[in-house]
């Protein structure tokens, strides 16, 4: 595409080069692979598609624990959003704020990111984005030690995203699907642990709860 002199297509392709490195945990390629896409979009005029790309700058950024560096991401991409006549990707910087405030320990500052990307996404009709902050919501009560809550939200966000597939996204969305089962799993064993100690009644509670949700 640079030979070509298609700064559209280099854009496409080092915006995705840079989601796979992050998958891959290659992380100063993907921080590469970013800033020269951001570079071509300020070039081109393109919010949107730099609006995109801070969003995945925020989400390798909280990959790698820099949540510094991710919140600055995602004001930077709130700003530029601002800018545009539909909010782009608005409701996923909510979901990467309240992923960024959750894992700094602002449980309160996290549920209000996710319940307002929660809207959004039911505004928008954005099942794949109600999915998500779902999952995220659940990851939040389970750092919280609200274990049934957030078997609640794992399972809800597994029907939603069992609504997605057979789509152009199905591969992606096995994927995500998978890593939320495996979540969901690690959840179940960490109340049956917290409830060990308890009578054998709450016990047997927690099981019925866990198989019902699941």
């Amino acid at each position: 595409f640079r030979t070509l002199g298609a700064p559209k297509e280099v854009l496409s392709a080092l915006s995705d080069m840079g989601l796979l490195c992050t998958e891959l945990e290659r992380w100063d390629d993907a921080a590469r692979a970013f800033d020269e896409a951001a570079q071509i979009a300020d070039a081109l005029g393109d919010i949107p598609a730099r609006v995109h790309l801070d969003v995945s700058r925020a989400e390798l950024e909280i990959a790698r624990g820099d949540f510094r560096a991710a919140r600055t991401a995602c004001e930077v991409a709130m700003s530029l959003s601002a800018q545009t006549s539909d909010g782009v990707a608005r409701g996923e910087i909510e979901r990467q704020l309240g992923r960024i405030a959750r894992e700094l320990g602002e449980f309160a500052a996290a549920e209000e990111h996710l319940s307002h990307a929660e809207q959004i996404a039911l505004d928008r009709a954005d099942t794949l984005l109600e999915a998500q902050t779902s999952w995220e919501r659940a990851e939040l009560h389970r750092a919280q030690g609200r274990y049934r809550d957030a078997l609640i939200h794992f399972s809800r966000g597994h029907r939603l995203f069992a609504t997605l597939t057979g789509t152009n996204s199905g591969a992606e969305i096995d994927r995500l699907q998978s890593r939320l089962e495996r979540q969901f799993v690690e959840a179940a064993r960490e109340w049956m642990a917290s409830i060990e100690s308890k009578d054998r009644y709450a016990q047997g509670n927690a099981e019925r709860v866990a198989d019902l949700v699941c």
